[in-house]
């Protein structure tokens, strides 16, 4: 009863060979315009090879208020382990200021877990997609079944 939207993965999303951003199957809600809205990814990926990371963004088809909306994320570097946390703030565009990185190419399951805040200046669809950073043929990119995306509306 808390979240105004909730889905599961119930089977793996790949993209292959691609760096074009793929909306992942029902992880899309619409929003109106001044809406605020709370929203969490959590789950696991896996890339494919050496040059296969995926990258994934948080993306709408209206607009977001400039200055008013942020993501927290982790993501694992290089090195194999977890790095930092950070915080980045959106602009007044429908895509957040850079694709985040969520996998490193060693085709290791990886957990990763994104919180967004965001105030829609126009009404629209969010959406959440992948890809793979780098395309190349039997490059897959992956976002394991059990992942979940929640989201709720804070204010209108």
């Amino acid at each position: 009863g808390w979240w105004d939207f909730k889905i599961k993965l119930e089977s793996d999303f790949v993209v292959t060979n691609t760096t074009t951003l793929q909306d992942v199957t029902w992880f899309t809600f619409a929003t109106g315009a001044n809406e605020s809205w709370y929203v969490e990814l959590i789950g696991s990926s896996a890339a494919s090879d050496v040059t296969g990371d995926i990258k994934c963004d948080l993306v709408t088809t209206g607009t977001w208020l400039n200055g008013s909306s942020f993501y927290y994320g982790v993501h694992y570097i290089a090195a194999w382990s977890l790095a930092a946390a950070w915080l980045a703030a959106f602009n007044n565009t429908t895509t957040s200021l850079n694709s985040l990185v969520i996998n490193n190419w060693d085709a290791v399951v990886r957990a990763f877990r994104f919180q967004f805040n965001i105030v829609q200046n126009t009404s629209g669809n969010i959406k959440f997609q992948i890809a793979n950073s780098n395309a190349g043929v039997g490059r897959t990119s992956t976002l394991k079944a059990g992942t979940y995306m929640l989201a709720r509306k804070l204010s209108t």
